[in-house]
């Protein structure tokens, strides 16, 4: 890991200097191309704060990981205007030379959030402005493996996988499944690697008498509680209950003896096996796969929580927070904070999908609701998916809007997030 500070006077003529101190920390990790782009919205954020709050210091903390790398800016704006940060409210590039200066103080911004992977903004009252910038490593594309038969049936060896045997893993799941079938996580067996030999990914695998790999189960942990199961898959001729649930009480072992983890999430389009998991609902997969089933376990002693919600899904909160058996503090969010809200985009091309997640809530929550969805629906999106974080008041005031541009709450994922996670989905094809 390689680590990056820098502390530098807004200034016009500093810009350059900012990108090419970015672009030569970020290219070890994530190659001259992506580190070029993550230099350029780097520099990008420093000249809108060069030109809105000149000599005003803005701090850079940059973090390179063998699959990604983090850039962390803040500054001290207080006027300052993030709408162009929204995939909706770009500057229409289309009219070429008829844009006036009245048009171009987003581009900043607009140039920034399409050059990264990911972004997230904290913008509060009295604080620095805070922007997290993310560019992936770009991996070449591997062949598929010229012998990808599947394991003998027979007894397995289940044990905690390295970083290499779980390439190997990903590597047979690529070229025995499709591609659409596979989570983002398991698409490239050299980012799955990276990302366990860094500690972001872990899992079991099931060897077969014969030395092949006759299944795995694969796990993340995000900033929550709860960990996200992929799998488990079997790889191996013959009945696959033993070895599913071989993989599983594995899984289960390792989080006995971390004790850092509450739950375990598993969305899968598979059967999972019978007395695992509780459901607690569905979605819609696209591309013609059958639904994916959200399935949850708890691991510990749930002790309750403060969420925040809006009116109009108390039927439905009240409904799975029994069902669910969870004691929660289920409050209403207030009116919008004036000024505009933000949404990120984050697509899935490969299943068909496109997920918004908030990142900063405005009164104009509805109307960016919508124009993101009419945005999208002339994209390669068939289903549209929105998660809230219930632990965070202000992702609620974009419930209203969901609900009118005609997405649907479909299940809680609790202490998935700051608080529990709520995921809504609509379809995205033209009614």
């Amino acid at each position: 890991m390689r680590r990056l500070t820098l502390g530098i006077e807004a200034l016009a003529e500093q810009a350059e200097l900012v990108g090419t101190t970015i672009a030569r920390a970020a290219e070890p990790a994530i190659g001259e191309a992506g580190a070029r782009a993550l230099a350029r919205a780097g520099e990008e954020v420093f000249a809108q704060a060069a030109e809105r709050v000149p000599g005003t210091e803005v701090r850079f903390a940059l973090e390179a990981r063998a699959h990604v790398v983090v850039l962390d800016i803040a500054f001290d704006d207080a006027g300052f205007d993030p709408a162009a940060f929204n995939l909706a409210r770009g500057i229409d590039l289309s009219r070429g030379l008829d844009l006036t200066m009245d048009d171009l103080p987003g581009l900043p911004l607009l140039i920034a959030s399409r050059s990264v992977d990911r972004f997230d903004l904290s913008l509060e009252a009295g604080a620095p402005v805070r922007i997290r910038l993310e560019k992936d490593r770009l991996y070449p594309p591997l062949p598929p493996l010229p012998q990808a038969a599947r394991a003998a049936a027979g007894p397995v060896r289940v044990g905690r996988g390295d970083a290499a045997e779980l390439r190997h893993l990903v590597r047979l799941l690529a070229t025995l499944m499709p591609e659409a079938r596979l989570p983002p996580l398991l698409r490239h067996a050299d980012h799955l690697a990276d990302i366990v030999a860094a500690g972001g990914a872990s899992g079991v695998v099931a060897t077969a008498a014969d030395g092949r790999i006759a299944g795995g189960l694969l796990w993340q942990v995000g900033e929550g509680k709860i960990a996200r199961l992929h799998g488990p898959y079997v790889l191996q001729t013959g009945p696959t209950g033993e070895v599913a649930t071989a993989l599983l009480e594995a899984c289960l072992g390792e989080f006995a003896r971390a004790r850092t983890t509450t739950g375990l999430f598993l969305l899968t389009g598979e059967d999972p096996p019978e007395g695992w998991f509780e459901t607690l609902g569905t979605l819609a997969a696209g591309a013609g796969w059958p639904d994916r089933q959200a399935l949850f376990r708890s691991l510990d002693e749930d002790t309750g929580a403060v969420i925040w919600s809006h009116p109009a899904l108390d039927d439905f909160m009240v409904d799975t927070l029994e069902r669910l058996a969870l004691a929660r503090d289920l409050r209403h969010v207030g009116a919008p904070p004036a000024g505009a809200s933000v949404l990120a985009v984050a697509f899935d091309r490969v299943a068909g999908s496109a997920t918004l997640r908030p990142v900063l809530a405005g009164a104009d929550a509805a109307e960016n609701v919508a124009a993101h969805c009419a945005l999208l629906a002339d994209d390669e999106a068939e289903v549209l998916i929105a998660e809230l974080d219930l632990g965070r008041p202000l992702d609620a005031v974009f419930i209203p809007g969901l609900l009118a541009a005609g997405f649907e709450p479909r299940f809680v994922v609790p202490a998935a997030r700051r608080g529990d996670l709520l995921v809504m989905q609509r379809d995205a094809r033209p009614r």
